[in-house]
């Protein structure tokens, strides 16, 4: 199941950094969560086979199983309540939905294959949808509402994040330093070849999760461990680069996981990810990071100024099947859930800040 997502793991994490020397010295606070609790699976639910995403709304949890293409909607107990949408190109159809949000009482699906934005109530009715042009590189996107987007440029127009309207052109924009000339379209030998090497193919340099709360948007460069901070209206705030011993010998995974596939004749690059995701939330941002046995499931956590860092990490986990992927934290600011795609659950435990 490896090769399945094509994108693998790759990490190491934080250093401090900051661009202004009026900004408190940089602190790091480590945390530990000892349990997790197994909320939901296929032996209690059914229709779950592989949770992919998860969103907090209140007292339910919202989960996207890319198996059964279909939303899930589950009350804080773990009970079902309904789903929605399914596999399809129609009105209310999607094909991979990578990330969702909730504004005001709208669900706001971005639906990768298909590169469209899906508006959906709470009560899982289709509303609208809209085509938006992501790029190949468009793993992660952020939201400043249910229309207002931000996505990776991938270094054309020498600008890494691409801010877009769905209804109003005049507003999209281009901001941000590219870390590496855009290729346009991608030389996999040539990559492959780089990766082999121990090097970091230029498209994968501009390899960027989004995430963005009231105070600006969060961008976290995969190749690298570089969180940066910008201003909604694109100003750069800080950078600090991540760098933690939970992400040992990611590096190494990456070039040799591009050897094994160069051995056996596969023109796939698994690529370069310091981390699985990004979410912000009203007080700072949270990143799951790649992290390899025997080091924990880890989640580094930094407020809004980026003058300090937690380290929480979750040793609970380690004990299951498949290493979480996403995340999200309950709008109590009191759990936190992971899901565990490969083998079909979904955990809760306690969110320490």
């Amino acid at each position: 199941m490896i090769y399945r997502y094509a994108f693998i793991l790759l990490l190491m994490l934080i250093s401090a950094c900051t661009q202004t020397a009026d900004e408190p010295s940089f602190t790091i606070e480590n945390h530990t969560v000892d349990t997790a609790d197994l909320l939901l699976s296929p032996e209690t639910v059914s229709e779950l086979g592989m949770p992919s995403g998860l969103l907090s709304d209140e007292d339910r949890l919202l989960v996207y199983d890319s198996q059964a293409v279909s939303m899930m909607v589950f009350d804080s107990s773990g009970e079902k309540e309904f789903q929605f949408g399914r596999e399809g190109d129609g009105p209310g159809e999607f094909r991979f939905i990578p990330e969702f949000w909730l504004f005001d009482d709208t669900y706001v699906l971005y639906d990768r294959s298909a590169a469209r934005i899906l508006h959906f109530t709470r009560d899982g009715d289709f509303i609208e949808d809209f085509a938006v042009e992501t790029g190949s590189l468009a793993i992660s996107i952020a939201t400043r509402s249910a229309t207002e987007f931000y996505l990776p440029a991938g270094g054309e127009g020498s600008a890494l994040i691409q801010f877009s309207h769905l209804t109003d052109d005049e507003e999209n924009r281009r901001f941000g330093e590219k870390f590496a000339q855009s290729d346009g379209d991608i030389d996999i030998q040539q990559a492959q070849s780089d990766a082999i090497s121990g090097r970091v193919p230029s498209f994968m340099q501009n390899q960027i999760l989004l995430s963005s709360n009231e105070s600006g948007l969060y961008s976290f460069q995969q190749s690298t461990g570089l969180l940066q901070k910008y201003s909604h209206e694109g100003e750069l705030e800080w950078d600090q680069t991540l760098e933690l011993p939970a992400s040992d010998g990611i590096f190494d995974q990456y070039v040799e996981n591009n050897q094994m596939m160069s051995e056996r004749g596969q023109g796939n690059v698994i690529m370069l990810q310091y981390a699985t995701q990004i979410e912000a939330d009203e007080d700072g941002v949270a990143i799951l990071l790649s992290t390899l046995e025997p080091n924990p499931v880890t989640i580094a956590w930094l407020p809004n100024d980026g003058s300090s860092m937690q380290e929480i990490q979750f040793p609970g986990l380690d004990e299951y099947e498949a290493r979480p992927r996403s995340f999200t934290i309950s709008d109590d600011g009191s759990t936190i859930y992971f899901t565990a795609a490969m083998d079909g659950s979904v955990y809760s435990a306690n969110w320490p800040l």
